[in-house]
């Protein structure tokens, strides 16, 4: 069982990139945030040409 909830704020341009690929982005951060956590791996990671803007933990 997840032991809190976790969150990352991410900025990346609007208007370089359209709606469905930025909505397709997040989807696989949060699937990369999942898979790092089931393996008991730090879910925060380098994301490349994404700026991660703000870890949370709650």
């Amino acid at each position: 069982m997840p032991d809190g909830t976790y969150a990352l704020r991410v900025r990346f341009s609007a208007n370089r990139y359209s709606l469905a690929i930025r909505q397709e982005v997040c989807a696989v951060m949060a699937l990369n945030m999942l898979r790092r956590w089931l393996n008991g791996e730090d879910i925060t990671s380098e994301h490349g040409w994404i700026d991660v803007v703000e870890s949370l933990t709650a």
